[in-house]
């Protein structure tokens, strides 16, 4: 027993912090191969070195600026790169999450409650030129009415989402994480407006 808990081996994806009665001992191990302890007194806390993924809540309802309540779908890609600094402020992936579900749920919440809705919705300009094409016909007439449709966009999807990393990261990293990316993977009025949204489109 002693000496198969006097060692331990690092696979590749993984980085060990060891720490004795609770407390680190070392610098991390980040570099793959068989490493050694004092048994029953040390202990390899075993992270992910690979990137991660983490998904938003989809319960809540966002108002934009223009007073439209929408449940945003959000993911991120995130990676432990400061073994040490995680471990003591955040200790497991299972905890991690539940910090970026608190700084990255806020910041979307935040930035998009001071847009309108055709700013999540779009990346560019480039509808607005086929809708003035097809509103010109008697078949899509009734197109060109509609405010939501023929109105440009200042910044647009990418560039908010873009704004969401910019504002978390600095946050995150307190937690010796790294936010690599965040995008929002899609939109949905909430249920107390769908049933008007189906009505409308019936009508």
């Amino acid at each position: 027993m002693v000496v198969f808990s006097s060692y331990f081996i690092v696979n590749e994806t993984e980085q060990v912090v060891i720490t004795r009665f609770g407390k680190p001992i070392r610098s991390a191990i980040t570099t793959a191969g068989i490493y050694f302890k004092i048994p029953m007194i040390d202990r390899a806390n075993f992270l992910e070195k690979r990137i991660m993924e983490w998904d938003g809540n989809v319960e809540n309802a966002v108002p934009t600026n223009d007073k439209k309540n929408i449940i945003i779908d959000s993911t991120a890609r995130w990676q432990i790169t400061n073994p040490l600094l995680f471990l003591q402020t955040v200790g497991t992936v299972q905890a991690a999450h539940s910090r970026l579900d608190d700084i990255i749920d806020s910041n979307v919440r935040d930035i998009v409650s001071k847009h309108v809705l055709i700013e999540i919705v779009r990346n560019s300009n480039r509808v607005l030129e086929i809708i003035q094409k097809e509103a010109s016909s008697e078949t899509f007439s009734g197109v060109a009415d509609d405010s939501t449709l023929t109105s440009s966009i200042q910044k647009g999807r990418d560039i908010l989402t873009r704004e969401i990393l910019k504002t978390s990261q600095p946050i995150i990293e307190k937690y010796g994480i790294k936010l690599i990316d965040v995008r929002i993977k899609g939109l949905r009025y909430s249920n107390a407006v769908l049933e008007n949204v189906y009505q409308r489109m019936i009508s």
